[in-house]
C-alpha cells in the first residue's frame, strides 16, 4: 500500500501560503478529516481496488474542502486511460 508523506503543518505552509492566515476552526476541522482520512486508509485492506481509495480520497476532499462549494465525481475504471476524478467549478453535476 501506498504510504502518504506526513509533514507538520509549518513544513507545508510555507512559501506564499504562509501568509494567509488560517482561522483556528479551519484548521482543526481540516486536521479533524485528515485522521478520518487516514484512519479509513490504514483499516482497508490491502488487496481493495482503486475505485475503493478513490471514494476514499473523494470523500476526504469534499468533507474538508469542497463540501456545499464544488461537485466532485469520480469516473469507474473501465480499461482506458482517462479522467479519474474531477472537481467541478460549482456544487451542481451539470455545472462542470
Amino acid at each position: 500500500m501506498l504510504k502518504p508523506k506526513l509533514f507538520s503543518i509549518a513544513k507545508a505552509c510555507t512559501g506564499k501560503f504562509g501568509k494567509n492566515e488560517i482561522k483556528p476552526k479551519i484548521l482543526d476541522d481540516f486536521e479533524k478529516e485528515l485522521k478520518i482520512f487516514h484512519e479509513k486508509l490504514n483499516s482497508s485492506p490491502e488487496n481493495e481496488t482503486e475505485e475503493h481509495y478513490k471514494n476514499i480520497f473523494r470523500d476526504f476532499l469534499l468533507d474538508a474542502l469542497y463540501k456545499g462549494r464544488n461537485y466532485i465525481n469520480t469516473k469507474s475504471f473501465s480499461g482506458q486511460f482517462g479522467t479519474d476524478i474531477v472537481i467541478h467549478e460549482k456544487d451542481d453535476v451539470k455545472a462542470g
